[in-house]
């Protein structure tokens, strides 16, 4: 058994230890004794009083003694210190705050405790000063719902609340930006209405700054303390469309205007080089910074208005991942607030019957502001493949009651308007957009299936029946087929010729996202994908000719576009001998839709970042229709001489340049390889439609064109295995780009220019080596690249070589 080894002091008894270094002492002995590391050197030290040990608290006479005016206060009379200990008082406090102040603050580094994270002195501090600053910080009724409830706390809070109000322009610039953002923003979503917005501005602007420099935002409202936000927010997204100065000096549509706003508001930027998204983009970090600074027990309606204009400023600027995050935490915040429920609307303050009416409209804005956070999570999860933060089976609220908004809520009940009489609100548009996106919900329980119904297919039948349906119960005043007119010159539903645009690519997008899933497994969902891309791509043409180059940056001239024209180009390239009798139009539609990314790239980050993956699709696309026979021509069509080779297409005149058809001369493209084909078959090319309405006969032909077989009818099990298309989701989180293994990439539709003013533009056409004409010889190893998997159309478009199949 091992025993331990004798120590040197059991060894010998006798002899007496080494005596150790003597170090100076400074401390008190009972400090000194108990091994202290910290000693005040007072007298009695904070550690003797802390202990009631004020007797013991001596200094040896080689050690450094007490302060000399410690010693004086000591004898001092009427001193609060004494040397007499006294067990029934604890010096933990002191209402005097002079010397003998024993605040927890004070005493923690006597007591040996940190005052940083999450120790008992920190818990101990907050209580303190909670109870401390209950008399003068927590006064009002609003004080508990700032982030935290201590004095230096509240004091750091008003600092900066009123270094970031500091931020806002002055007066006669901020009522300016929020005109622009109410007569050009605000119809889409209506989420600011015109009179509670101006009676909030108007108590802002009435707030005396004494309340604001003392209080701060402590004693304010829920809804006054964020309502600067919804002011950064506003102004930030009006910034979006003015122009620099040296856009608006190179002329174009309203380029007297845009000078005029770039001379006027140029003096808010503070730093040479600066542009006016830079500035807008300060301003809306400044309206998310004024939120965070109080806690969500407080939040409020404005708080969801402030959240829900980020969101869309991040989506005006490109920003489409944030946005969809932002988003997610509206949602949650308003389901805090119980706007999800209509079990949960608020009652009314009193019983008076003007109390009673203001309820019922403040219960309108609730239900109005869930539906379109719920219109935005089911388009927007359909759109990027996505599952969304709404669950439906826990129900909606009730929609909202179309109704004229009053000027004074407190006097006028919720009576619906008559369609009859009463012009359009913009809850007419929104109630119309929430029946547009009702099958979006169908369509996204098919997802759990895949690309194999259970019921081969009959589902997606009556979805898309359901989505025909819709269209033709369509209000006469959103139709582009022979619309309801009588309110289109009115300055207040200016937005209604604007909204059947969008509704009308809307319609044909929820069709294309219903059959993008089947396109390798069904020959009729190729069909409808392709006709529905091909409106989409024709109605976002004449939105764009109709919109000034401030207005570029809009996301529904992307939305869906950079999808359509994926898809068509998918569809062609594999299956190149299917629709012959849509080439025309296929050609024609994705020229243009080229070159409007092109003209729109300075100006939308989206289409900007989707240059590369235009160029690599545009060499397979090219030469799968060039590897196939020219497709029959459309009878009753004028033809075109075919000795352009390269052509633009006009821009739009007339004072309705919104519901005027662009005038068109052909497309570059097609202007090229149309009339190569042409000339070899001796048949007339089709001209694009010359109105407005023209669109169904433009893409649906009068004659068949019968559909050989080929490789284009593949059944392999390999394709039938690729995984559904989402390439707007691949360009923005799997950063979707082109590989070209170094080689340098030509110029696509002029360049990267846009800084016109919807002028014509000079279209690039493809070089031979590009197209493929030339052989496989002149193929390019363009690949696309990025974190997508191995099942995508990627990679299978990366493996596939088009043209090579007989």
């Amino acid at each position: 058994m091992l025993t331990e080894p004798p120590r040197p002091s059991m060894v010998d008894e006798g002899r007496r230890p080494v005596r150790k270094r003597r170090r100076l002492v400074v401390s008190c002995t009972e400090c000194h004794r108990r091994k202290q590391k910290v000693c005040d050197r007072d007298l009695p030290c904070a550690n003797c009083r802390s202990r009631n040990k004020e007797s013991s608290c001596v200094y040896e006479k080689t050690a450094k003694g007490p302060p000399d005016d410690a010693a004086k206060k000591m004898s001092a009379p009427g001193s609060s210190k004494s040397a007499s200990p006294n067990p029934d008082v604890l010096v933990l406090k002191a209402d005097d705050g002079g010397e003998g102040d024993g605040s927890l603050t004070s005493v923690a580094a006597a007591l040996g405790y940190s005052q940083a994270g999450a120790t008992t002195m920190g818990f101990l501090k907050r209580i303190e000063n909670s109870q401390g600053g209950s008399g003068e910080h927590h006064g009002g009724t609003h004080g508990s719902s700032l982030r935290t409830g201590g004095r230096e706390d509240h004091l750091a809070v008003k600092e900066k609340f009123k270094a970031l109000i500091r931020q806002l322009p002055p007066k006669t610039h901020l009522d300016r930006l929020l005109g622009i953002y109410l007569a050009t923003f605000n119809y889409q979503y209506y989420l600011v209405e015109p009179g509670p917005f101006h009676s909030q501005l108007s108590a802002w602007h009435a707030l005396p700054f004494r309340q604001l420099s003392t209080t701060g935002p402590h004693e304010l409202s829920a809804d006054m303390r964020v309502f600067p936000a919804v002011l950064f927010q506003m102004i930030a997204t009006a910034l979006l469309v003015v122009p620099e100065p040296s856009e608006a000096a190179r002329g174009g549509k309203g380029s007297e205007e845009g000078e005029r706003l770039a001379a006027e508001f140029g003096a808010l930027k503070y730093a040479a080089g600066m542009t006016f998204e830079d500035l807008a983009g300060e301003y809306s970090d400044a309206g998310m910074a004024i939120v965070g600074l109080f806690d969500k027990r407080g939040m409020s309606i404005t708080t969801i208005q402030a959240e829900f204009l980020r969101g869309a400023f991040l989506k005006f600027t490109g920003q489409v991942t944030d946005s969809w995050h932002m988003i997610s935490v509206v949602i949650k915040d308003a389901q805090e607030l119980g706007l999800h429920r209509d079990s949960l609307d608020p009652k009314p303050v009193d019983s008076s019957a003007e109390a009673a009416l203001e309820n019922e409209w403040l219960i309108q804005r609730r239900r109005k502001m869930f539906t379109v956070l719920a219109m935005w999570d089911i388009s927007m999860s359909t759109f990027l493949g996505r599952p969304g933060t709404i669950n439906r089976s826990h129900g909606l609220p009730t929609p909202p009651i179309d109704a004229v908004i009053p000027k004074d809520p407190s006097r006028t009940p919720v009576i619906p308007r008559d369609p009859r009489k009463d012009p359009p609100t913009p809850i007419t548009g929104l109630l119309w957009l929430l029946e547009l996106n009702q099958p979006l919900f169908d369509i996204q329980d098919l997802e759990k299936d895949g690309p194999h119904p259970r019921d081969d297919f009959a589902q997606v039948d009556r979805i898309h029946r359901r989505i025909m349906e819709t269209e033709e119960a369509k209000p006469a005043i959103f139709r582009l087929e022979n619309p309801d007119t009588r309110w289109d010159d009115n300055p207040e539903t200016f937005w209604v010729r604007i909204l059947r645009y969008h509704f009308a690519s809307l319609h044909n997008f929820n069709l294309t996202v219903l059959h993008r899933p089947y396109i390798f497994h069904r020959r009729r969902s190729r069909e409808e994908a392709l006709r529905a891309s091909l409106r989409i791509m024709e109605v976002a043409g004449r939105m764009f000719d109709g919109l000034p180059p401030d207005h570029w940056r809009n996301y529904n001239l992307f939305f869906g576009s950079f999808d359509a024209l994926v898809l068509l180009s998918t569809i062609y390239i594999i299956f190149p001998r299917e629709h012959p009798e849509l080439k025309q139009s296929a050609l024609r539609q994705f020229h243009w839709t080229i070159e409007r990314f092109s003209a729109m790239c300075d100006r939308n980050p989206l289409a900007r970042s989707a240059q590369g993956v235009l160029k690599a699709i545009q060499v397979k696309f090219t030469r799968a229709i060039n590897s196939t026979a020219a497709p029959a021509p459309i009878s009753g069509t004028t033809p075109v001489s075919s000795s352009t080779t390269t052509t633009t297409r006009g821009t739009t005149t007339g004072t309705d340049s919104m519901s005027t058809p662009p005038t068109t001369t052909g497309s570059g493209m097609e202007g090229v390889l149309g009339d190569q084909q042409q000339q070899q078959q001796g048949a007339p090319r089709p001209p694009p439609p010359q109105h407005p309405h023209d669109v169904a006969s433009f893409i649906e032909p009068t004659v068949a064109a019968p559909m050989p077989m080929g490789r284009g009818d593949w059944s392999m099990e390999w394709l039938a295995s690729l995984a559904p298309m989402y390439p707007t989701y691949d360009l923005l989180l799997n950063d979707l780009g082109v590989v070209d293994d170094g080689m340098m990439m030509p110029p696509l539709g002029g360049g990267g220019g846009g800084g016109g003013g919807g002028g014509k533009r000079e279209v690039d056409v493809p070089p031979a080596s590009m197209t493929g004409s030339d052989g496989n010889d002149g193929l390019l190893p363009w690949q696309f690249g990025g974190g997508f998997g191995e099942d995508t159309v990627w990679q299978f478009l990366n493996q596939y070589e088009p043209g090579t199949s007989g």
